[in-house]
């Protein structure tokens, strides 16, 4: 092919675009195990993240609901290396073990409370001081729209 006119053709490399049954039970598997999406689609007989992304969307065989269900678990056992994490080896507690394994703490605690806001993120509570009277909001509308509307005079000069 030493022409200018000829395109080179890529060759597929032979991950898998169907969706094929037992391939989205591993992917499900090693989500639960706490493996990311990202890691497990590096693996070359696993499909691309845009071919994963695609089975979630079209639900083939109720993917989309064991994804989110994987998803789940897998913060589970990120909630719990966190906690393996914090409990660490006493006896390796050098002062750069601490801070990495802080920044790790944090990260996952971050993560964790992204993949399961419900029940990993932090709660919000609103506090409402005063009174609502809706009952004179009410009556200031009604007023409002009872008037009639001024016509705009525009003079011409």
């Amino acid at each position: 092919m030493t022409s200018n006119n000829l395109v080179s053709i890529k060759k597929p490399n032979g991950r898998p675009l169907a969706y094929v049954a037992p391939i989205a039970d591993k992917i499900i598997q090693r989500m639960i195990n706490g493996e990311c999406l990202l890691k497990i689609c590096q693996d070359h007989n696993m499909p691309s993240r845009t071919t994963v992304y695609k089975w979630i969307k079209e639900n083939i065989e109720g993917f989309s609901d064991r994804y989110a269900y994987a998803r789940e678990l897998m913060a589970d056992f990120y909630a719990e290396e966190i906690l393996e994490i914090a409990d660490g080896d006493p006896n390796n507690d050098s002062p750069e073990k601490i801070m990495r394994d802080k920044l790790r703490i944090d990260a996952l605690k971050r993560y964790v409370a992204k993949i399961a806001p419900r029940k990993y993120g932090e709660r919000q509570t609103i506090e409402h001081e005063g009174e609502v009277l809706i009952a004179h909001r009410i009556l200031e509308a009604r007023k409002r729209f009872a008037e009639p509307i001024q016509p705009l005079c525009i003079s011409e000069e």
